[in-house]
């Protein structure tokens, strides 16, 4: 490969490299000349990210025409019996940790690259040692499509332990988080970094996590620097150092490692994610993905709930794109492990995803962040359900909705029915109060013909004892006239009798025989 192909290739990758200037710099300076080791050169300077790393040198490696390779005049693998140094070929360091390194390297028999792993001659103590071959074993017997497979435990040629397994093309989940925080923050989002995308990341992921925490074993440093996205946005876990199977009795951390017995911290992680700080117990993991019973020293007690309360952390940071524990702190790191103890997480404001977020989210994040473990999801499968459901907007299993957001659903879902039904209940109301105000006005005219009826009955009841009133009137009007003449001829007998006029008394009257002629 010349300059110019690099350059090609550099360019195709994103790579801002004056090649040229750059290759004359290295030449001059080492004395080398010689393109592959100025790939080395700039992956070591981090010029070249290992995504492209990977790319240009599996490139080189393969111009090789691969069917000469395979038919060249070679004993057979099995009886070359080759030293693990020839038959793997070591390139670039891909990543280096406190412990230990993963390299790229080139399987000589399969023709393939591989990633190998190997623990540092200084660190080779021997629990380290089990630590190191136990995670090499646990991650070859998981055998899922999102979990990398291992292919070969091998040693080092100063005797350390290392393993081979399959070499991932892309960049870790941690990368993808802080480049959509990027875009979000230029309010530039990309297609493949959306909300949706980031979550459908998120489920692969899960969907290994259950096939593991199935097979009894607790990853325990979950966190997106040990997910790695392919580039056909494959997902891979990654790290299974710290994993832990369950119902199996785990060997107490050796004071020599870190210390006295007091004071033991074993922490997972590199730069600013990793902080020292003397505790009483073996806390294993990083501290900012850590579940309340995890960042307690609980390691030896924790069960499925505890990976799934960090992958409910591993979702808020993917929905949001704000660390769950460290929010916006980056420099209060001594905050860290009190807020993972007290279960604190960084308020989910949907400012910060640069979309809109359903609300469901928001609730299932709550649900698998729980404080007490038995008030979490039991199953990661039940975390994929909501998580599904929340993206179409169905309801939930783990949180149950109320009547008003059961109401608020079901217009979302069917506005046609549920504003058809509204009209139709409407219309009965509207009709049933039509059929209330004819009854009333019915039973008003009712009640005013009976009124009319009596009020007619009255008045010519009235008119009758009034007519009978003045008959009486003229009949009493006729007797007192009568009487006042009888009176005043009375009064004139008896002033001056008529002669030949026979007087009578009241007693006269009482006896027929004494009485005037012609009265009873």
């Amino acid at each position: 490969m010349d300059l110019a192909e690099l350059t090609r290739k550099l360019r195709k990758n994103g790579a801002d490299v004056d090649v040229a200037s750059a290759y004359a710099s290295f030449r001059e300076r080492s004395g080398v000349d010689d393109v592959g080791s100025f790939v080395e050169h700039l992956h070591a300077m981090g010029d070249i990210d290992n995504s492209t790393y990977i790319e240009v040198v599996e490139r080189e490696v393969s111009s090789v025409p691969m069917v000469s390779r395979v038919r060249a005049n070679t004993p057979p693998p099995v009886a070359r019996q080759q030293a693990p140094q020839e038959r793997l070929s070591l390139l670039g360091v891909l990543g280096r940790g406190g412990m230990g390194e993963v390299r790229v390297a080139i399987d000589n028999e399969l023709l393939r690259h591989v990633a190998y792993k190997c623990m540092l001659p200084e660190h080779t103590h021997e629990q380290l040692v089990r630590r190191f071959v136990a995670e090499a074993r646990i991650t070859a017997q998981l055998t899922h499509p999102s979990i990398v497979p291992v292919y070969s435990l091998e040693r080092t040629p100063q005797g350390a332990p290392a393993y081979t397994m399959k070499l991932v093309k892309g960049n870790t989940l941690e990368a993808l988080i802080e480049s959509a925080r990027l875009e979000v923050a230029a309010g530039r989002p990309s297609k493949k970094r959306r909300l949706r995308r980031r979550v459908e990341l998120f489920l692969k992921l899960c969907e290994a996590m259950d096939y593991a925490l199935a097979r009894g074993v607790v990853h325990r440093d979950l966190k997106p620097e040990n997910v790695m996205v392919g580039n056909f946005g494959e997902v891979y876990v990654m790290d299974w150092g710290l994993a832990r199977v369950l119902d199996e009795e785990e060997e107490a951390p050796d004071t020599d490692i870190e210390g006295t017995a007091d004071h033991r911290v074993l922490l997972s992680g590199s730069g600013d994610r990793l902080y020292d700080r003397t505790l009483a117990g073996s806390l294993l993991g990083t501290v900012d993905y850590m579940s309340p019973e995890q960042a307690s020293g609980l390691g030896d007690q924790l069960d499925a709930r505890s990976d799934l309360y960090t992958l409910g952390l591993i979702l808020q940071e993917l929905v949001f794109l704000v660390q769950p524990i460290r929010g916006g702190d980056r420099g209060e790191r001594s905050q860290w492990l009190e807020r993972a103890q007290e279960g604190w997480r960084a308020p989910m404001d949907p400012g910060t995803a640069g979309e809109r977020v359903p609300e469901d989210l928001t609730r299932v994040i709550d649900k698998a962040c729980a404080l007490q473990p038995e008030d979490r999801y039991e199953r990661v499968r039940d975390l994929m359900y909501d998580v599904r459901h929340a993206l179409a907007d169905e309801p939930l299993e783990g949180v149950p909705d109320g009547p008003v957001r059961g109401l608020r659903r079901a217009i979302r879902h069917h506005p046609a029915l549920i504003v058809g039904s509204m009209l139709a209940l409407l219309l009965l109301l509207v009709a049933g109060w039509g059929i209330q105000a004819w009854q009333d006005r019915l039973q008003q005219a009712q009640a005013h013909a009976v009124a009319q009826a009596r009020a007619r009955d009255f008045a010519e009841f009235r008119a009758m004892m009034q007519k009978r009133a003045d008959m009486v009137d003229t009949k009493l009007v006729w007797y007192e006239g009568l009487l006042e003449g009888v009176v005043a001829a009375f009064e004139a007998t008896l002033e001056e009798p008529a002669p030949d006029v026979p007087l009578y008394t009241a007693q006269d009257f009482r006896d027929p025989e004494r009485a005037p002629p012609g009265v009873a």
